[in-house]
């Protein structure tokens, strides 16, 4: 293939074909503003944005969130035996209490007092 038949060739295309590639790009980029405005929205419609303690509006609030220290962690070294897994099973029907003792479509399930954001720190249980 010559040099002129490449030419004849570009000459042949279509108005189409010659921006082939700027008009994907251009599309891609108008579909992914157009997915990150949806995330964006259900983003703030769902609720989860008045949860979000790392935007800059919240710095106060930041400060008055505090880890559970009270709950009590399953160790993840030593040996595996039966009172071992009882340990386990007790921990693990205790968390599972928590979490299914709200009801996910009412209307306070995500209020700060069922998540425990701000429940005052109680004694520790003491880790074995």
């Amino acid at each position: 293939m010559s040099i002129e038949d490449l030419r004849n060739d570009a000459a042949e295309m279509t108005h189409w074909e010659r921006h082939k590639f700027f008009v994907l790009v251009a599309s891609v980029i108008v579909i992914s503003f157009f997915l990150v405005s949806v995330a964006l929205s259900l983003y703030n419609s769902s609720g989860a944005a008045q949860l979000d303690l790392s935007r800059p509006g919240y710095q106060d609030v930041r400060d008055q969130a505090r880890r559970d220290t009270t709950a009590k962690s399953f160790p993840s070294t030593g040996e595996l035996d039966q009172e071992a897994l009882d340990t386990f099973k007790k921990l693990y029907a205790d968390r599972a209490a928590k979490v299914t003792s709200v009801d996910s479509f009412d209307a306070t399930a995500l209020s700060p007092e069922s998540l425990q954001l701000f429940a005052a720190p109680s004694e520790p249980a003491p880790i074995e």
